[in-house]
């Protein structure tokens, strides 16, 4: 409920008593200043008016302007007094305190308070306020620069993540294209042997099938059983050999070492018959 409720309330309670000879003539506003009597702000004079229910409201609204314009000029919270006399009274008939803040009561400076309880309270909660804004500004600070590093990190992260994985990538192709180059040369060389050795074949057999088809020795060449003889003999292992050697019978082993000490022996080139 506001100020000009209140006292219209009251103005209206009051002014339309009936007073017999002594009605109300005039409506003073007076500061109530601590340890003083305080002053007078505002008199309004009632004989000149004509009074109305329908008037009382402007009236109220009158006198707490008047009251806020004058505690606007002091700031903080001041205290004021709506006082009625009557016709012939010095003294007030009735009296209706209330209290109004200054609008700029917000900007008012520090030495303006009071030096009491109230005033120091008010200092508090200002000194409170300050520093409740400043923890809110800094903590959003920190917490500002703190999700950006953790942007920044979780980018780098992610970075070196997807790097990783394609180095693993470029190393399973490099693994896959060395077994693939290792597989073709080992094709290569198989394939190399298998024609060396069908030459080789071919060099002992030319020579033999020449003389045969000339039906005298044009060409120098080898028996070829002798050849292949030798070729066994030179390719039996001393391990190989001593199973052979428990496997056969002594008449059978001296037999099998009169047949390859002479092969042995052969040249391993083309020889002259």
């Amino acid at each position: 409920m506001s100020l000009e409720t209140d006292l219209t309330r009251w103005l209206s309670r009051e002014l339309v008593k009936d007073r017999k000879e002594k009605p109300i003539c005039k409506i003073t506003l007076r500061h109530a200043s601590p340890g003083t009597k305080g002053n007078e702000v505002e008199t309004i004079d009632m004989t000149e008016r004509i009074l109305s229910l329908d008037s009382i409201p402007e009236l109220a609204e009158e006198i707490i302007s008047r009251a806020q314009t004058d505690a606007d000029g002091i700031g903080n919270v001041q205290r004021y007094t709506v006082t009625l006399y009557a016709l012939g009274d010095v003294r007030a008939v009735l009296r209706w305190p209330f209290r109004i803040r200054a609008n700029g009561d917000e900007f008012d400076e520090a030495g303006e308070e009071s030096p009491n309880s109230k005033g120091l309270l008010s200092q508090l909660m200002r000194h409170n306020e300050a520093l409740a804004k400043t923890m809110v500004h800094a903590v959003a600070g920190i917490t500002t620069v703190m999700a950006r590093r953790l942007e920044s990190s979780d980018n780098t992260v992610t970075r070196l993540t997807e790097q990783h994985y394609k180095s693993m990538e470029l190393l399973e192709e490099a693994k896959s294209d060395q077994h693939t180059r290792d597989m073709e040369l080992l094709t290569t060389e198989a394939a190399e042997s298998r024609k060396n050795q069908m030459f080789e074949k071919l060099a002992l057999l030319v020579p033999v099938m020449i003389n045969k088809l000339a039906g005298q020795k044009v060409l120098n060449s080898e028996d070829p059983a002798a050849m292949m003889l030798k070729a066994f003999s030179e390719s039996i292992s001393p391990e190989q050999f001593a199973v052979i050697q428990r496997s056969l019978k002594p008449e059978q082993l001296i037999l099998l070492g009169q047949i390859l000490q002479p092969a042995k022996q052969l040249p391993s080139g083309n020889g002259t018959s």
